[in-house]
């Protein structure tokens, strides 16, 4: 990155930066064009003496991020220095393959639901838990579950009222 300088009342060129450049052409005080390789060939020297000047930034490490700098200018250099911060970790997932979701239950659990789920009533030879088993059919077809949707709000909430998760273990369950 480079910049284009302030014209100070002592007609030389400093601090403030007017503007900051990419690596374009330059127009000086005098109107003269230069072309981009000025970047390159000229010292730092010779571009602040037509107002413009390399920025050197600091580095930002891995895991961090720049959450403003400051600048100086120092040897005919602007030096940028970043106030950093930790880059947070991004937020754990809500939708989860199935297999992770019924690792979440214990043995125990999971068992005695499989059991409620697929219960049958003996007169009809229906199952007792239709929309508890087909919430959990349509998990198995889409091999995830949505720890934020209704629907599997409302199968972990059957669960609860057949007394197979209590309202803790469903909110642990259901946490991303």
């Amino acid at each position: 990155m480079n910049a284009e300088l302030t014209r100070l009342a002592n007609g030389k060129y400093g601090m403030p930066i007017a503007r900051e450049l990419g690596h374009l052409p330059v127009t000086d005080q005098h109107g003269n064009q230069h072309p981009r390789n000025i970047w390159d060939i000229w010292t730092d020297k010779q571009l602040v003496e037509i107002g413009h000047a390399r920025i050197i930034e600091s580095t930002i490490p891995a895991g961090k991020r720049s959450t403003g700098f400051a600048d100086t200018f120092t040897a005919n250099k602007i030096n940028r220095a970043h106030t950093l911060e930790d880059i947070p970790p991004p937020p754990p997932p809500t939708i989860i393959s199935l297999e992770d979701f019924e690792e979440r239950f214990t043995t125990a659990e999971w068992c005695a639901a499989t059991d409620f789920i697929y219960e049958m009533d003996i007169a009809t030879g229906k199952p007792k838990n239709r929309a508890v088993l087909q919430e959990l059919s349509r998990s198995y077809a889409r091999n995830n579950v949505n720890l934020l949707d209704s629907k599997t709000d409302a199968f972990m909430t059957k669960l609860v009222t057949g007394g197979i998760v209590t309202t803790q273990r469903k909110t642990e369950i259901l946490t991303p």
